[in-house]
């Protein structure tokens, strides 16, 4: 039977009165049942709970959708090192993954998806765990982690280091959703050679999606180094990046196959895609027309990104995201059947995105075109066809902007017919109270003019040609937070743009690339990502591409883990972009003007985190030396108060015996030999003898107080 130390381990997750309760109704705790089978109470015999052949240690804990609420304890897993499945999803698990699961060597599987987990992910790589050590689990193959609250960012490698050799076995990989933000690093797939099933969807994650190739399974070589540029996935079948912010393009490399050669094969062969979910991102350029060749392609969802052109009438095949209860085609599905030449109104690529100029509620069929003064300038976009009127998108800039007071607009009724001559001197009163307010609050408000009631050229920040037509938004330095609506790329005339100096977060849209800009200026905010692709591209956008440059994305903001102080942007060749520090980086993009020290992936800085506590000990040290030294003077004032007036008092009793001539004169005599006595006799205002009255002194004493 199980050890009394593995015992420990699984009861450690019956936590509190639910987790007694669970227990007694799942039959870990209980014992008033006598079934005749003497290992009724042991483990092995547990509710989710398996054994190996010799009943001698746990290997499975399978106890799913089960009610369970509780954290997972450190000693769950220091103890139960025979674990190869953990199965936990669709419970009440809270807290932190334990940093010692990855210390299971034996794990294949975890799954802890839909719960309430915290925390950030843990990698399982070899040295990476508590004890720094090769112990680290190679033969993990499904890792669930989804449908929890995890933050953080995506490590470079999650499993399968050691001895300097990537290799994993992973098959499935599930981290959506979560609250994951960052980049994707190309390296992070490094080694996945088994990977079958990816999902990231439903996170944060920016950036451009990497180059991924299909790996023909037939290679052996499978030497890390070999395929630096792209990521070789040679069995993918589901990928989900859905629903984040990527930008850029999609990888045209997803229908590429390479042979053992690093050469390109028949694009499409041997390639066992079936999923490609890339829909409600920020991703630009056209659907790479080699994605026709994906024979196994069932479903391909791209819709709600920034898509243009048209789609390639090759992938428009009917069994391409058909479902079968979807009655809205109105017609039976075959699948060797090509739909393109139905004349019944339907268009099979409908399936796949709407067309420009229409939208939809799904991005898909049913597409409905939009009329003359709306437009819609991508694939497969949902919700109202967009209405790019000048003051219309100035209204949604407005929107997306915060600053310290927001102006408010109150109505008053003009009305006065019916108001009393007793109100008329309270309406005026209020009347004025009101103006004042809103005089204050245009004051703090550098937009506050930006109303339905002013005329748009005379906008805060907004400058109009002779036709009033924008050509150019100014609002830098004007304490602003925010983000950039991509309408802004709508307006037809824009020139100049330029929020430098601010707070606004975000991105930058793609949709700029729209606008007629030769000047963005957006250095010195907290916008993060990368530059959009097709931005870059843009001719002439801050000289991009003048006297024979190469078009380059450092002329639009300097990008992360670089710098220029004066400009946060490349402006020539001999002006360009400075890499930081190795202990600093920039990890905001476009407030690219300084370096900040390197993030410890916990939204701040471990210098930032040390100075602040250096500070906050400095100032504790020195009010506690302030008050030390205060009541040290404190106190050495009393006592020498407590000395003074013992020694006056014995000096009134030695002089009480004189004469009564002699006696005050003595009395005072001894009061004034001490220098540090307080007397309480009056001053004569004599400026060159300021000793109490009277002015008798012992002999002698006259001369030693001069």
């Amino acid at each position: 039977m199980p050890s009394k130390d593995q015992r420990e381990a699984l009861l450690s997750l019956l936590q509190g009165a639910e987790g007694k309760e669970w227990g007694e109704k799942m039959g870990w705790i209980h014992s008033s049942h006598n079934t005749g089978n003497s290992s009724f109470d042991e483990e092995c015999d547990w509710y989710g709970i398996q054994c190996d052949s010799t009943l001698t240690y746990v290997t499975t804990i399978s106890i799913e959708g089960s009610g369970l609420s509780a954290s997972i304890p450190s000693i769950f897993c220091t103890n139960l090192q025979t674990l190869r499945t953990i199965k936990m999803d669709r419970n009440m698990i809270y807290g932190t993954i334990p940093i010692e699961i990855t210390s299971l060597n034996e794990l294949e599987i975890l799954s802890l998806s839909n719960n309430i987990l915290t925390g950030t992910i843990p990698t399982f790589v070899s040295g990476s765990g508590p004890s720094k050590s090769n112990t680290q689990s190679h033969h993990l193959k499904q890792l669930m982690l989804g449908g929890n609250r995890l933050t953080g960012t995506l490590p470079n490698h999650i499993t399968g280091l050691h001895d300097n050799y990537i290799s994993s076995a992973i098959e499935v990989l599930e981290l959506g959703p979560n609250r994951l933000t960052g980049t994707l690093p190309s390296t992070f797939f490094h080694g996945m050679y088994r990977l079958h099933s990816l999902d990231l969807s439903f996170n944060r994650l920016s950036g451009s999606i990497p180059s991924i190739v299909v790996l023909r399974s037939d290679i052996q070589n499978h030497d890390s180094d070999e395929y630096d540029d792209n990521i070789s996935l040679m069995h993918l079948r589901y990928l989900r990046l859905n629903d984040n912010q990527f930008v850029g393009y999609i990888p045209s490399g997803l229908a590429r196959v390479i042979n053992d050669e690093g050469k390109d094969v028949i694009a499409g062969q041997g390639n066992s895609l079936e999923e490609i979910w890339l829909q409600n991102n920020n991703l630009s350029g056209n659907i790479p027309v080699v994605l026709t060749e994906l024979d196994a392609l069932k479903h391909f969802y791209v819709d709600g990104n920034k898509l243009t052109g048209t789609i390639p009438s090759e992938i428009c095949l009917s069994r391409i995201n058909y479902n079968p209860k979807d009655d809205t085609l109105g017609f039976d599905v075959d699948d060797n059947d090509n739909d393109n030449d139905r004349d019944d109104g339907y268009n099979p690529c409908d399936s796949i995105l709407c067309p420009t100029g229409t939208t939809s509620p799904r991005g898909v069929h049913p597409c409905y075109r939009c009329d003359n003064l709306r437009q819609n300038p991508y694939l497969g976009q949902s919700g109202n066809c967009r209405d790019l009127g000048q003051r219309e998108i100035l209204n949604l800039f407005r929107t997306s902007i915060t600053t310290t007071t927001v102006s408010t607009f109150t109505t008053t009724n003009n009305n006065n017919d019916n108001i009393s001559n007793s109100n008329v001197y309270e309406e005026e009163k209020k009347k004025k109270k009101e103006e004042e307010e809103e005089k204050k609050k245009e004051e703090k408000d550098p937009l506050s003019n930006w109303r339905d009631d002013v005329f748009l050229c005379s906008f805060t920040g907004i400058t109009c040609d002779f036709h009033h037509n924008i050509i150019e938004i100014n609002l830098h330095g004007l304490g602003l937070h925010g983000t950039i609506p991509p309408e802004i790329g709508f307006l037809e005339h824009l020139e100049v743009l330029d929020i430098s100096d601010n707070s606004f977060t975000g991105n930058i849209p793609s949709d700029l690339r729209w606008a007629p800009l030769r000047l963005l200026d957006v250095s010195g905010n907290k916008m993060k990502g990368i530059v959009p692709p097709l931005l870059c591209r843009s001719q002439g956008l801050n000289k991009n591409g003048f006297d024979g440059e190469y078009i380059s994305c450092d002329r639009i903001a300097c990008p992360i883990g670089t710098y220029s102080a004066e400009w946060g942007r490349k402006m020539s060749n001999n002006r360009g972009c400075l890499p930081c520090r190795s202990d600093e980086i920039s990890t905001v993009l476009a407030n690219s003007k300084g370096c900040l020290p390197r993030d410890t992936g916990d939204g701040g800085s471990q210098k930032d985190g040390v100075a602040t506590a250096a500070s906050y000990v400095l100032l504790f040290m020195v009010v506690v030396c302030s008050l030390v030294s205060t009541m040290y003077c404190v106190a050495r004032r009393r006592s020498n108060r407590r000395r003074a007036n013992k020694k006056s008092y014995s000096e009134v009793f030695f002089f009480r015996d004189e004469s009564s001539n002699n006696e005050r004169n003595n009395v005072t005599e001894g009061l004034r030999y001490n220098s540090n006595a307080v007397s309480s006799m009056p001053y004569l205002d004599n400026d060159n003898n300021n000793v109490p009255y009277p002015h008798t002194f012992p002999k002698g004493m006259d001369e030693n107080l001069n």
